[in-house]
């Protein structure tokens, strides 16, 4: 998704070389599992900060899905 919307910023000669690199990364479906632990994810990054960690609530549902893919 992030490469993607990267991609809609960039020069359109940039757009084949992202579509290769998508085609490259498996696609994880989210899913209760991947939900709870990014939750978690978050939560522990923002008491580690003491508050609002800044983190965008995306990259912990990157991170999540990171550990399904085998």
């Amino acid at each position: 998704m992030e490469l993607s919307y990267g991609a809609g910023f960039g020069d359109e000669r940039e757009r084949p070389n992202v579509q290769n690199a998508l085609r490259m990364c498996p696609i994880v479906e989210q899913d209760e599992q991947i939900a709870r632990r990014a939750g978690h994810l978050l939560a522990t990054a923002d008491i580690e900060a003491g508050g609002e960690s800044g983190i965008d609530k995306v990259d912990p549902m990157v991170a999540g899905g990171s550990r399904s893919i085998r």
